[in-house]
């Protein structure tokens, strides 16, 4: 049957028909997630309690993305300081 499905090896088969086994049902599903990162489209299944998870990794695309949330309200923090000082 491996061979019918294209994959060389059966131990991928397996792994492929475990892992639709673990996704069938509709909740898990809804679990699978792309990347909420401007420059990541990494697919990952959620496995945070509340299912609410936006980015692949906190360490690397939720820290970048928090990081740029972060300057552009100090820009914009500092413009408006900027504008009232001069008005």
């Amino acid at each position: 049957m491996g061979a019918d499905v294209g994959l060389g090896e059966e131990g991928e088969l397996a792994d492929v028909l475990d892992a639709a086994h673990v996704l069938g049902t509709p909740e898990r599903r809804a679990r699978l997630r792309i990347c909420a990162s401007e420059t990541c489209s990494a697919r990952f299944y959620d496995r945070s309690p509340a299912g609410v998870r936006r980015w692949c990794s906190m360490r690397t695309c939720g820290n970048a993305a928090k990081a740029r949330r972060h300057r552009r309200r100090q820009a914009v923090t500092t413009q408006n300081k900027n504008d009232r000082s001069t008005g």
